[in-house]
């Protein structure tokens, strides 16, 4: 059942994110606060909804969707300080943030 679930809202997510940033291109701040819940939503319901028996494969799921969380977190703030979307930015605070910078 929880596949079942988990199917769906990875579904929709694959066609909000795209559509935020079609629909949102000129509402940079609404485009991030979208995101970032639609990932947020994504990371609680691996969270809350176990999909694997196994604990570690439970885990590396968890984080692959913390990562993309992680991800559009460091991409919004670099928007906020900066005021554009560069990419160079992006990937300083992703890296600094996991202490690879």
């Amino acid at each position: 059942a929880n596949s079942f679930y988990l199917a769906i809202l990875e579904t929709f997510s694959q066609v909000l994110i795209p559509g935020f940033s079609i629909m949102l291109t000129h509402k940079p701040d609404w485009h991030l606060a979208l995101l970032i819940l639609t990932h947020f939503v994504l990371v609680l319901s691996a969270l809350c909804l176990p999909l694997y028996a196994a604990r570690s494969m439970n885990a590396i799921f968890i984080g692959v969707k913390i990562v993309g969380l992680w991800v559009t977190v460091c991409a919004g703030m670099s928007y906020l300080v900066t005021g554009t979307h560069r990419s160079q930015d992006t990937g300083k605070l992703l890296y600094g943030g996991l202490g690879l910078g």
